[in-house]
């Protein structure tokens, strides 16, 4: 049985990994800044633990509490949401602080994770599809992603021996929780964006890294 710690539980992409993870028997931690949104998690039989993963500190306290060293895996899902505004009607400051909130939970959740991973596990993050493109006025979000992306792939580059480190890009909205009576069709879900979160995190090495995506089916 898998013990799979996911960060960011109570978004659309985090629940439908929890919820993935649960049927698959796995054991499995719900980790939300907000304990009221995981509470219906909780039916599931998880684990919830409220932690800040902005905060160096609490994610310390939180590797060490979940006993970091034994687990399967670590899946950060943590997401910030992005209004449309055209790149250069952004002040300068707003296009820096987009790009630090898109990294900070991640690179933070690294640094407390990381050094205390077996070898044979993964950490694994989800990445927005824009990274490679451009939508009119996300270009701000398309800057943030594609440095999350350089991150995840220079993390994999230097921990040659550790956790195997790897990045989902989601190359489509997600229709989940907050949206699933409105969303397109054409929309992947969270329960597909789960399932394949869990395949990998099944068998690792079967898949080419340290950047995977993932698109709606044509």
């Amino acid at each position: 049985m898998k013990r799979v710690a996911v960060i960011g539980a109570t978004g659309d992409v985090g629940r439908g990994v929890v919820r993935e993870a649960v049927s698959r028997g796995w054991e499995v931690v719900a980790v939300s800044r907000d304990a009221s949104r995981a509470r219906d998690l909780a039916s599931l039989g998880v684990r919830i633990v409220t932690a800040d993963l902005t905060d160096e500190s609490a994610a310390t306290a939180l590797a060490t509490e979940l006993d970091a060293a034994h687990l399967d895996a670590v899946v950060v899902a943590t997401n910030v949401p992005s209004s449309r505004t055209f790149v250069l009607n952004h002040q300068s400051r707003d296009l820096v602080d987009s790009v630090a909130r898109t990294l900070l939970s991640h690179h933070v959740t690294m640094r407390a994770f990381l050094p205390l991973m077996d070898a044979g596990s993964v950490f694994l993050g989800v990445g927005g599809g824009m990274a490679d493109f451009v939508v009119k006025g996300y270009a701000h979000a398309s800057v943030a992603q594609a440095a999350q992306r350089m991150l995840y792939r220079t993390v994999a580059a230097e921990w040659l021996t550790h956790p195997v480190v790897l990045e989902l890009l989601v190359q489509s909205m997600v229709a989940g929780d907050s949206n699933r009576e409105s969303a397109p069709a054409t929309w992947l879900t969270d329960a597909q964006i789960g399932a394949r979160i869990c395949d990998i995190l099944d068998d690792p090495g079967s898949h080419e890294g340290p950047i995977l995506t993932m698109a709606p089916p044509v």
